[in-house]
């Protein structure tokens, strides 16, 4: 390719490749277009011979949706103070959860819960931590 720029003599033969590379993914593209055209078309058919094929029901014949009463609320239990433990109610709604979404039984062989954000930052904590990290400060060690 660089003799091809070096070289003006070279020129008209760039060109001829550049305009066959365009030429390729035009025509490539105007085949691609076609065939999914003829795909949709083929599919949309498809879907009309099926549409017809179903029954047609009169709108008498469609029987009413059956209303259930509505389930008793759960009363709320306040949590305990130091609530480390999982309930088995919970533990049986983490587990219909992920059956529900993975689609197959699961047994859930430990749960905890996991600690609240004040635990996580705990202030006093924070500033022990700074008070420590400040005496590793290297730059005030050499300067006394």
């Amino acid at each position: 390719m660089r003799l091809l720029i070096e070289n003006p003599g070279n020129l008209p033969t760039l060109a001829v490749i550049v305009a066959a590379l365009i030429i390729t993914c035009v025509v490539t593209y105007a085949l691609a277009q076609r065939k999914m055209g003829r795909s949709v078309e083929a599919l949309r058919r498809e879907m009309e011979a099926r549409m017809a094929s179903l029954p047609l029901a009169s709108p008498a014949a469609i029987p009413a949706p059956q209303v259930s009463p509505a389930p008793a609320p759960m009363p709320v239990q306040p949590a305990a103070a130091s609530n480390n433990h999982v309930t088995p109610e919970v533990l049986l709604m983490i587990a219909a959860a992920v059956t529900t979404f993975l689609g197959k039984k699961v047994r859930i062989r430990s749960a905890k819960m996991l600690q609240t954000p004040y635990e996580l930052f705990n202030p006093w904590a924070q500033q022990g931590r700074v008070v420590v990290q400040a005496s590793h400060n290297l730059a005030q060690r050499y300067r006394e």
